[in-house]
Formats: C-alpha cells, structure tokens, sequence
C-alpha cells in the first residue's frame, strides 16, 4: 500500500513492486492522455499519489495511464460533496422552518468523528450562507446521479477550498518527502505570509501546499 494514500498507488508501484531507475528506463508514463515527461527517478515522485488507471506490458516496456488527478484530491472531494449534501439539506430546512441556517442549528443534526471537528461545517455553512442560490440546486434522489453533481460542478465551484484532517495529513506528509527529495514547497500563516523552500518547482507539489495553508488558515478561522 501507498504510504501516503493507503492505497496500492504509484508510488507503491514504483518503490514496491519496481524500483524508480527501472520504470524511468521501461516505462512510458501518462497523466490521463497526456505523456508525462520523466527523465529520472525523482520526476516521478509528483505523481506519488495517483492511481494507475491503466497499465499495459510489451517486450517494449511498460504504459502506464494514471489517473489525472491525485487519489488524495478525488477522495477528499468525495468525502466534502457528503458533507456538503448534508448542509443543503439542512439549510432547506431552516428556511421553511424560518430559522437561521448556523452551526447551531446543525450541531445536533450531523455527526462529527474523530478526523474532522466542527469547523469544516462551520465554513460549508459560511460559503452556503454567502451563496444562496446553492440551496436551490436541484439534487436528484438517485444516489449516482446525487453524486455527481455535488462532485463534479457543486463541489468544485463553491467548495473547492475546503480540506479535510486526514487528507491534509497525507499532503503534509507527502510535501515532506518532495521536499527531502529537492522540490520546491511553500507554507503560508494566518496573515498570508509565505515561506518558501527552494528546489525544483512542480505544479503537482505546489498545488498540494496551496491545499495544505488554506487547511491551516481555515481550521483557525473557524476553530
């Protein structure tokens, strides 16, 4: 399994089942459709964190397909779009109910687990209240077709900076070690002050620190 996705990823394809020197001489890598330039071990190490979607053998070498976007990222939007669900239904009702839609109105109505506390409702709260016209998305009763739209269009336009505990862990633990292997990562604080590394800069990496300090600036916000 990944160590940084608990999944059997890339990562664990490449340290686990291979070795690094030998996919980057074997293989043929692709994100999505697009080929993924890889001229040594360490410009693997992005794509750490996808899954391989497909994989085909040859005399040739190897292709590898994987999937566009990292596991971390496709897992935690699944995991926001039922919260998300959960909170439109619950502003519905507020307002028929005439009732200010406000973590105290849905503290008692959710369950909150070990990995996630109040404030990752407390901000899908913030963003519905401050964006109205969500609640009046129409959210069909199949399950499939539910999913969907929360993660394919609700999810990404309004929600998009809303991270979650466990997946931020994964990230922090994955920056760490793009860091030790010479990439470029950055943190910000509460008043946005950024603090650089320096190394290789990869969009892949710098995404995941984006995702990372806005985690961090909204746990304080609505701790």
């Amino acid at each position: 399994m990944g160590k940084f996705t608990g999944k059997s990823d890339f990562q664990d394809w490449c340290e686990m089942h291979n070795t690094p020197d030998k996919i980057v001489k074997n293989a043929k890598i692709y994100l999505g459709d697009a080929r993924v330039d890889i001229r040594n071990e360490n410009d693997l190490i992005p794509y750490y964190t996808h899954l391989i979607a497909v994989m085909t053998g040859s005399n040739e070498g190897e292709t590898i397909h994987l999937s566009s976007s990292s596991y971390l990222n496709t897992q935690e939007q699944e995991a926001v779009s039922w919260k998300v669900r959960d909170c439109i239904h619950y502003a519905r009702k507020a307002k028929k109910e005439k009732k200010p839609f406000n973590w105290d109105y849905m503290k008692d109505k959710v369950f909150i687990g070990f990995s996630d506390g109040p404030e990752v409702y407390k901000q899908i709260i913030d963003i519905i209240n401050n964006n109205p016209d969500i609640i009046k998305f129409h959210l069909p009763a199949n399950y499939a077709s539910n999913a969907r739209i929360l993660e394919t269009f609700i999810v990404p336009e309004y929600f998009n900076d809303v991270h979650l505990k466990m997946y931020n862990y994964w990230r922090t633990e994955f920056v760490e070690f793009a860091k030790s292997n010479g990439y470029k990562t950055f943190t910000t604080t509460f008043t946005n002050d950024m603090k650089q590394t320096g190394g290789i800069y990869h969009p892949v990496i710098w995404d995941m620190c984006y995702k990372i300090s806005k985690y961090e600036v909204n746990r304080k916000k609505y701790d």
